[in-house]
């Protein structure tokens, strides 16, 4: 196994994280508690599965973008859009 990455990294967007061909912390730890293989792949990696958005999926992705970003200037140029 080829590590890529060190466990902490601060510099990687979302997009590039979410592209990496690995599985996140939160994905194997849910592997392991899933009652088979099939179940999980039935309910995390199945292009027939429905995408799901909750508010607290938004909200954690706002707040790591926050912690990504080192000032407010550009979290606010990257991720905050002007209501109409």
């Amino acid at each position: 196994m080829e590590i890529l990455y060190p466990s902490t990294v601060r510099s990687l967007s979302e997009k590039r994280y979410r592209s990496e061909p690995a599985l996140s912390q939160s994905l194997v730890r849910a592997f392991k508690q899933a009652p088979t293989p099939f179940h999980f792949y039935e309910q995390y990696l199945s292009p027939a599965r429905p995408s799901i958005v909750s508010p607290a999926m938004v909200l954690g992705s706002v707040v790591h973008a926050r912690l990504e970003c080192k000032d407010q200037g550009t979290f606010e140029q990257r991720h905050v859009r002007a209501l109409k």
